[in-house]
Formats: C-alpha cells, structure tokens, sequence
C-alpha cells in the first residue's frame, strides 16, 4: 500500500512593525520502496543530462551548464526542458566551446520524439562547427516547440528532419554564422513569431532546404533579420511546398547590414515572391505577392458582326504582365492558378473605336472550370462620340468583383447594341485582375 506522506513547513517571521505568517507545503508521494516520484528534476551539472532521459519528467535547467563534449539525446517518447529563470534571459541555459558539437541529438537507430524548450534558455556554443539541433522524427508526429531561447556563437542552429511540425516564439539568434535546415516529410510545417537575427553569418542562409523536403502545411514566419554581405534568407524552392501558397512570410523586417535592400530577390534564391508558391505580405524589406495579372492591347484588330447585339471576344494582341498566381494560356484571357478559391476585383480601361452614335456593349466574362461554362460578371453599355478630328470613340470603366477557382479565366466581350458596324479596341486599353 502507497503511503501518504505530507510535509508541514511553516515559517513563522515576527518583526516590530507587525506579525506576518508564512506558510510553505510540499508533498511528496513515495513507494514501498521510498523511491520519490516527482514530475520535475532540477538540473546543475552536464551529467545529469547524459544517458537516456525521462519523457514524463521536466528538466529544470539551474543556472548556465557547460555541457563540454556530452550532447543532450531526446528519446523517441520526448523531453521537455525548462530555464529557472521563467522566462528572465540570462539566467540558465547550455554553453559548450567544444568542435563538432551537437547540443541536441537522437539516438542512432531509433529517432528523436518532441522536444519542448521554453523559460529564457540561453545556448553559446562557441565551438567551430557547432550545432544546437541534429534531430530526426521519422515522421512520427512529432512537435518542436521553442518558446523564450536565445541562440548565441553557433556555427549554425542546425537541422530538424521529417517532424509533424514546430512552433518557434520570442527567440532571438545572435552571432550565427548558418541557420535551419529542414529534411524529410513533413506533415503539418512551421510557425516562427517575434524572431529577431543579427550578426549573420556573411554567408550564411537562414531558412535551407534540406534532402527531400515536403511541407504539407505552411511555413510561416514575421521575423526581424539583418543579413550579411553574401547571406540569404531562404533557399526554399516551389517543390519543397505540397500546396500554393503555404511560404508565408508576413510583417518581417529584412535588410542587410542595417540597410534595406534595393533588390529584394537577392533575398531568395529559388523562389519569387510571384510564385505559386509564395503568399508575402506587409513586409519591410521584402515586397508583397499580389495575386493578379494584367493584359494590354497592343495590335488592334476589328470585331465584325452579322447582327446586332452580338456578343463577340474582343479582338487584338494582348501583351501579358505581373502574373502572380495567374497566367495567360491564350491571347485575351487571364487565368487563375491557385487552388483555393479567390476574391479579385476586375478592373479596366477601354477604348472602342466605332460610329458615331453607336451603342457598344461591353461585358466581361468569367470561364468556369467546374462547369464547364462561361457567364458574365459585369456589362457596360456607352454610346460612341464624335470628337476634333473624326475620331468616334466610347470610354469605358470597368470595376467588377468575383470569386475565381483553380483554372477559371477572365475575357472581354464586346458587341454593336443598335448596329452591325465594326468596332476596334485602341491600343493601350487594359484591364488587370488583383485579389481583393
């Protein structure tokens, strides 16, 4: 039978002024054997974190351990390691001056669980070819969670392969010479909030695609870096991403050596911020996806009708630009790419040439993938003036919204209301698609 045992402390302080009573319990439950069973082991020395560790115990770190050459193996079942300091900086963590160290590591054989590190931990590896991570899940579901850690003098933070996903806050990276490297399958990816980098490796690259690499959900970070003189901030490339859309780098601050880049895609080496696969929005220091495209006429061309009110697509030769998330497959259309659905706002600027006192109808049209079919989103109808110099034109605006899916497009119609005369679309006349 288990005995209950509890422990009165009770400090009883008397001063002048006054009485005040303080009172402290502890408890502790122990076997038959006495063994004391407790969810927390407070740590002093390298030692006591060699050998296999306990998945259901927190390591409370005291103080700032020199870890020499011993490197922490997380179990397949996980750690959870915590600074005393809760949450004050400076107060405990891990150092080590050691060459090729690793702080974090698994267990050759087997593979690496979650690993859970908060509290204000502060890692120096100061060592040449030091790094803080070498960790492997094996697609185990997994989770990385780093909360309150500063990063200082590694040789690089290092990799984190086929885990389900981290999530990554309030840390700080100072002195690094290289960043991340991300392997293997992942099944969910990464959140990064509130990381701040300085004194970055010269070249260095932050965020490194490692051997087949595949996030299934998004990569998301806002973080505030200055880079070096030949450093990068990622390498990521469109096929390491299973969807559109899930590089998301959103509110970051990025420059180099203190100053804003003029050519933000030094930035990144294999992706745009125009590929399908990228999603940047309000940064400083890195420009913004717009999802859209525009089309302008640049050759005109007569559309000619046998009736009146017949609806025609517009003839000319279009010039395509800033494609993001869209492309132009045919002359006239803009298509959307991505495949979640779409808000976009449909603007243009036309000028028909026709007869005097014609009515010219403009619609624009929306191909629907689904169906398949094509309907209007939007009509216009203006009369066409004379003006100096026998020119007998209609102006139109155009300012429409829809909703487009996966490989649904964008075309203009025109037609003669009251007549059969032909109408030209005038050089330079445009519209452009841009997501709400």
């Amino acid at each position: 039978m288990n005995i209950i045992k509890f422990t009165l402390i009770i400090v009883l302080s008397l001063l002048l002024s006054g009485c005040n009573n303080y009172f402290f319990i502890t408890e502790e439950t122990t076997g038959e054997t006495g063994e004391v069973y407790d969810t927390k082991i407070r740590v002093y020395e390298a030692e006591q974190l060699s050998g296999v560790l306990e998945s259901n115990k927190i390591y409370i770190i005291d103080g700032v351990i020199d870890m020499g050459n011993i490197s922490i193996v997380v179990p397949s079942g996980g750690v959870s390691i915590v600074s005393s300091g809760q949450g004050a900086f400076g107060v405990s963590g891990f150092s080590s001056s050691e060459e090729d160290y690793t702080l974090f590591t698994y267990e050759e054989g087997s593979y690496s669980g979650n690993l859970f590190l908060s509290g204000g931990l502060e890692i120096t590896l100061t060592g040449e070819n030091s790094s803080v991570f070498n960790l492997f899940n094996n697609e185990s579901f997994g989770v990385v969670e780093i909360i309150e850690v500063n990063y200082n003098s590694c040789s690089r933070i290092g990799t984190l392969s086929s885990y389900r996903q981290v999530l990554s806050q309030n840390v700080a990276v100072f002195g690094c010479e290289d960043g991340y490297t991300f392997e293997g399958n992942w099944s969910g990816g990464v959140r990064m909030d509130t990381i701040l980098v300085r004194n970055f490796g010269d070249n260095g690259t932050f965020f490194k695609a490692g051997e087949d690499l595949v996030f299934n959900s998004r990569f998301f970070t806002d973080l505030n870096i200055d880079l070096g003189d030949n450093s990068v901030l990622s390498n990521f490339h469109a096929n390491n991403f299973a969807l559109d859309s899930l590089f998301q780098i959103q509110g970051a601050t990025i420059t180099r050596n203190g100053i804003f880049e003029t050519n933000a895609d030094t930035l990144l080496t294999n992706t745009t911020r125009g590929d399908l696969t990228s999603n940047f929005q309000d940064n400083t220091g890195l420009r913004s996806t717009v999802k859209g495209g525009r089309l302008k006429i640049v050759q005109e061309q007569q559309t000619s009708f046998t009736a009146n009110n017949q609806y025609k697509t517009i003839q000319g030769t279009y010039q395509s630009g800033a494609l993001q998330h869209f492309d132009n497959p045919t002359n006239g259309r803009l298509r959307y790419l991505g495949s979640a659905p779409i808000e976009v706002k449909v603007v243009g600027q036309l000028v028909i040439e026709s007869f005097q006192n014609d009515q010219i109808g403009v619609r624009v049209r929306k191909y629907d993938a689904s169906c398949p079919c094509d309907y209007n989103i939007g009509k216009q109808e203006k009369q066409v003036n004379s003006f100096v110099g026998g020119r007998d034109v209609a102006f139109f605006d155009l300012l429409f919204n829809t909703v487009l899916d996966e490989n649904d497009y964008i075309f203009l119609q025109v037609a003669n209301v009251n007549g059969q005369n032909q109408v030209v679309l005038e050089d330079d006349s445009f519209i452009f698609v841009e997501e709400n």
